[in-house]
């Protein structure tokens, strides 16, 4: 019992660390060190609350429990005005930086995709930078033993975040040197347009190893190895966006991993991959709620899994009933 106590103690007190780190504001346009920033700082939202609002319920969306530290995988409701928020951005910048694809409508287009790129690798810039210099046992009393256990979890966290840090810091900076000369033609995108608004909401960046069909997409390891996936509300129906700045063998080996797919298989490939890869993406609580428990397991047990070989080929499930209704892209191949 006393062991459960300390575990509890140890976890509150961690997560006391995280929310305070969540608070630092830092503005990551590509211009903040200029000091034209504005002395306000709003939450930014890497997805809009009125696109949020579109798969709420009440108000409220599900969202992934990341903190594996409390136990088993699960979802927590989250309002649409704190979900997908962190303070990334001044108010004046936020503003100004994403106006063309948040107050007017998307455009698939070079253009638009950079800036859904630069948002979805923004709020993991920002995130990881918080890992790195956190000091999760700092307030945990002194005489209590933090789990080795723990203490390894908190150091795995720690070398990830460095890690992609090295890998994304190199390229954002590449990208907001573009969004300011105003210069799209080395972004790339693929975007399937869908019939309806996807169950799942998404702004994500990701460090690709394998491909759809559970191949190896990855060659070398470069900073530019890095891909945006948005999951958006786009005219009366959905879109998803892949994108990714600069010329790509590994982005674009996964990508026509998924052109090898049959069409039907597209969406619920779409699914799989969200959960074993990404982590800010907010989900319909009437889907999730839908879902059978053998497929909400199925999907919790890919959010959680740690293992070297990603694996989100088809399981056998079908998770929603979206269909594409066609694709644009700017790739060659």
């Amino acid at each position: 019992m006393q062991d459960e106590l300390t575990r509890k103690i140890i976890i509150a007190e961690t997560n006391k660390v995280w929310d305070k780190a969540m608070r630092t504001k830092e503005c990551l346009h590509p211009n903040a060190s200029t000091n034209s920033c504005s002395s306000k700082f709003g939450k930014a939202h890497s997805v809009q609350r009125r696109k949020l609002a579109k798969i709420a319920e009440n108000g409220h969306v599900l969202q992934f429990n990341e903190n594996r530290m409390s136990g088993a995988p699960s979802m927590r409701r989250v309002g649409i005005k704190q979900a997908s928020t962190f303070y990334g951005f001044c108010k004046y910048h936020d503003d100004r930086l994403f106006a063309p694809i948040e107050k007017k409508p998307l455009n698939l287009n070079e253009h638009h995709a950079l800036l859904l790129a630069y948002r979805s690798i923004s709020i993991h810039i920002y995130y990881k930078r918080r890992c790195v210099t956190a000091n999760f046992f700092r307030t945990v009393p002194k005489h209590l033993i933090v789990p080795s256990a723990l203490v390894e979890y908190e150091k795995s966290i720690r070398v990830g975040a460095a890690r992609l840090l090295k890998m994304a810091e190199p390229i954002y900076k590449k990208m907001g040197k573009s969004i300011l000369n105003k210069n799209y033609s080395d972004t790339n995108y693929f975007a399937i347009k869908l019939n309806t608004v996807p169950d799942i909401l998404c702004s994500d960046a990701s460090i690709i190893n394998f491909g759809f069909q559970g191949t190896l997409v990855r060659e070398k390891p470069k900073p530019l190895d890095l891909i945006t996936c948005s999951l958006l509300p786009y005219e009366k129906h959905g879109v998803i966006v892949f994108a990714w700045y600069g010329k790509n063998t590994t982005n674009e080996n996964f990508i026509l991993s998924l052109r090898r797919l049959r069409e039907h298989e597209v969406p619920d490939a779409i699914v799989r991959f969200l959960f074993r890869y990404a982590s800010n993406f907010f989900i319909a609580p009437k889907w999730w709620n839908q879902l059978s428990e053998d497929k909400q397991h199925s999907l919790l047990n890919k959010a959680v899994d740690w293992s070297p070989i990603v694996d989100f080929t088809a399981d056998g499930y079908s998770y929603v009933d979206w269909e594409i209704i066609n694709v644009e892209t700017n790739l060659k191949r």
